[in-house]
């Protein structure tokens, strides 16, 4: 099984909160097997940067040490389109929408905390929780 890593997954893995650790034990278990698209590379070092007011520095590090340790998926035109379709229908964020059709193009499991995207399991689509791997 390969899975597609949401944003809050390593932020919250960075961040030490409550499902830090949680976070933390999917990412070493099944470091092998997870990919991230660039997108959320700029969502976390937006989100440090913005709310947490990381240095760029710091920043910088620990996006470098994801991108050497994961695979990094560019969305194609077509997931674009089909993301552009689902967020239209149901005003999915872009990164949201991006990040479920490329799951189900890419036959990935979309893993995420966020509750809005966990409910898309019931709608067909591979989402889970870190905690249910």
């Amino acid at each position: 099984m390969r899975f597609l890593v949401d944003s809050d997954v390593f932020l919250h893995s960075l961040l030490h909160t409550d499902r830090g650790e949680e976070a933390r034990d999917f990412l070493d278990k099944y470091i092998n097997d997870i990919a991230t698209t660039p997108l959320n590379l700029m969502e976390i070092g937006s989100v440090l940067s913005r709310k947490y007011k990381w240095p760029k520095k710091k920043i910088d590090e620990c996006l470098e040490v994801i991108r050497k340790s994961i695979s990094i998926l560019v969305p194609t035109e077509y997931d674009i389109i089909d993301a552009l379709e689902i967020s239209l229908k149901r005003y999915l964020t872009p990164i949201d929408a991006v990040m479920l059709v490329m799951a189900k193009n890419k036959d990935l499991v979309l893993v995420t905390f966020d509750k809005e995207l966990l409910s898309y399991e019931n709608d067909g689509f591979a989402v889970k929780n870190p905690s249910n791997l």
